[in-house]
C-alpha cells in the first residue's frame, strides 16, 4: 500500500508541475513534506531528496544552458539556476520514489538503465506536448540525448541511494549488501 501511495503522490506532483508549473509549487512542496513525515527514516530520505534533487537540477540546468530545453515563462530561480522552480520540485518528487515505488529497480541496474532510457525521455516529451517546455533541437535529437542521459542517470541514482543508505539508514532497499 505504501508503494501505491508513493507512486500516486509522485503522479500528483508530476501532473501539477507540468500542467500548472509555478502556480502549484507550494502544493508539490506540501506533498513532499507529507512524504517525509510518513517516512521512518527521515534523515536518509531527506539526504536522498537533497542529493538527487541537486543532481537533477544540475543536469536540467546544463541541458537548458546547452539549448536543449527552453521554458516559455521566465521563472528561473532568482537568476541562480536557469530552470523553473516547478522543475526542481519535480526532481525532488522523483527522488522521493527511489527508495519506495521504484525500489524494485534498486538491485536491477541494467533494468534501471533500460527503464531510465525509455521513461526519462517519455516524461520530457509528455511535458513538451503539454506545453511545459520547448525543445531547442529536433525531437529525435532530444530523445536520443535524454535516453543516453537517463540510461546512466537512473542506475547511478540507485548507486547513490545505496551509498547514502550505508551511511544514514538502518532500513535498506538493497538486500544483497556487499
Amino acid at each position: 500500500m505504501k508503494v501505491v501511495v508513493n507512486l500516486v503522490g509522485f503522479q500528483i506532483i508530476w501532473w501539477l508541475m507540468i500542467l500548472y508549473q509555478d502556480q502549484y509549487v507550494s502544493i508539490g512542496l506540501l506533498l513532499l513534506i507529507g512524504h517525509l513525515m510518513l517516512i521512518k527514516e527521515h534523515r536518509c530520505e531527506s539526504v536522498t531528496l537533497l542529493a538527487v534533487g541537486f543532481i537533477g537540477t544540475l543536469v536540467d540546468s546544463a541541458l537548458t544552458l546547452g539549448g536543449v530545453f527552453e521554458f516559455t515563462q521566465n521563472s528561473a530561480v532568482g537568476g541562480i539556476v536557469p530552470i523553473p522552480l516547478w522543475l526542481i520540485t519535480l526532481w525532488f518528487g522523483f527522488a522521493a520514489t527511489l527508495r519506495h515505488s521504484m525500489s524494485y529497480l534498486s538491485e536491477r541496474l541494467l533494468l534501471a538503465g533500460i527503464f531510465g532510457g525509455i521513461g526519462g525521455p517519455l516524461s520530457y516529451v509528455a511535458g513538451e506536448r503539454l506545453g511545459a517546455v520547448n525543445f531547442g533541437f529536433s525531437l529525435p535529437v532530444v530523445v536520443a540525448l535524454l535516453a543516453a542521459i537517463w540510461a546512466l542517470l537512473l542506475p547511478l541514482a540507485f548507486v547513490l541511494v545505496r551509498r547514502l543508505e550505508g551511511r544514514f539508514s538502518s532500513v535498506k532497499i538493497f538486500h544483497n549488501e556487499a
